[in-house]
């Protein structure tokens, strides 16, 4: 898929659509698209005596204590000032208004603070409020397993700052209220939570076809964001064309690519079962796990 960026600028516009899918994917799409930031509001908080507050749901949203708030609010001075001049709203749009744990979202990030944030938005009116989602970051996997290949000066050795830097490489319109913290030593990331984010249920790929059709597309948009991800974004970090790397040393040999992917899945395939049988062990035996 990454071929088809080779040579031109087409990643720069490339994006699905309800024009250009069909199926899974296509349907998802088309119910991202009915979503409005009201009804985001609606789900997750709550209006009483004029101020607009977070619900609290049973696994799901629990209010923080006093301390936290006030740790929470402390840190979104450099929040704001992580955010380029250019895109930066006023002052008062980033007016915290309430703030609330978030449990039960996101297998990879179990064991890492994620909270809720109700700010003022545009107006003061409660109609326009805005959530932003305050993630707790963590040493990238890469930098694990290739240490000499993302150098943490490029993000200040600072976690939350690598996984903007990542979003904003790869996306085509990144959101303006992307930016990153540090509260109580621990790195963050914020951004908006979007209003427009719809789950993909793969249990509807139901045949090999509506699999097949979901692969490609997905294929596609990933071969799109490495494509970005290169000089497009900063060249002073990355000089050259990734499509044109990637597909250069594919070199025509899809065949061999298939087969090598192949194996490395059903390993990484075995792997996760082999973790999950350890991780019930553990669990069954009252060991910590995180």
């Amino acid at each position: 898929q990454i071929a088809a960026f080779k040579g031109n600028d087409s990643e720069l516009s490339y994006r699905l659509t309800t024009g250009n899918t069909n199926g899974v994917v296509k349907d998802t799409i088309q119910a991202a698209d009915g979503k409005t930031r009201s009804s985001l509001l609606s789900k997750y908080t709550a209006v009483s005596s004029g101020l607009r507050y977070f619900l609290t749901i049973s696994g799901s949203l629990q209010p923080v204590n006093s301390s936290t708030f006030s740790a929470i609010n402390s840190a979104m001075t450099a929040y704001v000032n992580s955010i380029a001049s250019s895109k930066r709203k006023s002052s008062s749009y980033y007016l915290l208004k309430d703030a609330a744990l978030r449990s039960g979202a996101g297998t990879g990030s179990l064991g890492r603070y994620r909270y809720y944030l109700l700010i003022d938005g545009p107006t003061t009116a409660t109609s326009d409020d805005v959530i932003l989602e305050m993630k707790q970051q963590t040493n990238s996997a890469v930098s694990i397993a290739a240490s000499g290949n993302m150098p943490a000066w490029v993000y200040e050795y600072h976690n939350g700052e690598r996984a903007i830097k990542s979003m904003k490489a790869m996306l085509g319109n990144t959101d303006v209220l992307a930016g990153y913290t540090t509260m109580n030593s621990l790195p963050f990331s914020l951004y908006e939570r979007s209003p427009y984010q719809e789950d993909f249920d793969y249990t509807l790929l139901s045949s090999y076809s509506k699999f097949n059709d979901a692969v490609k597309y997905m294929g596609k948009i990933i071969a799109k964001n490495h494509a970005l991800a290169d000089k497009d974004y900063d060249a002073t970090l990355i000089s050259y064309s990734m499509d044109k790397e990637i597909t250069d040393v594919i070199n025509g040999d899809t065949s061999g690519l298939k087969t090598e992917t192949l194996n490395y899945a059903l390993s990484y395939a075995a792997q996760v079962k082999q973790d999950y049988t350890d991780f019930v062990s553990a669990k069954n035996s009252g060991a910590v796990l995180y």
